[in-house]
């Protein structure tokens, strides 16, 4: 999958307190007077991860994963002015040492069922916090992908694939 992207300017995530060449790592971020503890990372796109084991004090401190309210939250974290390209957004919990579940948000089209480059910003993080180490399982909703990382390395992923379509294109 590439090396991550971690620098805040490269992201791009413009946050209060961050500057341009550190990384978001468990950083706060203001969503309608409400304080969410955020990391971000690029995979060749913007992800904004939330965990859910560092939230206190906003509504999704102690909220079971399928009742993040993803289609709100994540619509409006999507469009905060500090994305100027927009973001992705994922919610993870932690169900083990190195496994994670994740919900996600993608820019533009919305709750989907899996995101690859998602669920490796996320294992990225969740590495470079000390949630898990260098071989995760990330849980979607479409199902599991392992991801492997050590820093300075690329993201490896592996997972199920299935053939969803066959078409033909008719040129008029």
């Amino acid at each position: 999958m590439g090396e991550p992207i971690l620098p805040s300017a490269q992201v791009p995530v413009h946050l209060d307190g961050v500057a341009e060449t550190e990384r978001v790592l468990d950083a706060p971020l203001v969503v309608d007077g409400e304080t969410f503890i955020v990391c971000c990372a690029s995979m060749g796109n913007p992800h904004c991860i939330i965990f859910l084991d560092r939230q206190q004090g906003n509504r999704l401190a102690g909220l079971p994963l399928d009742e993040v309210p993803l289609s709100t939250l994540g619509a409006r974290i999507e469009r905060l002015p500090c994305f100027p390209a927009g973001t992705n957004v994922e919610f993870a919990a932690l169900l083990g040492p190195n496994e994670i579940a994740v919900r996600v948000w993608e820019r533009g089209a919305g709750a989907t069922l899996a995101c690859g480059t998602g669920a490796c910003a996320t294992m990225v993080v969740a590495a470079l916090t000390g949630r898990v180490g260098q071989r995760t399982r990330v849980h979607l909703p479409g199902g599991p992908l392992d991801v492997e990382w050590r820093e300075g390395a690329t993201v490896k992923m592996r997972g199920p694939y299935a053939w969803v379509y066959d078409g033909a294109w008719r040129l008029a």
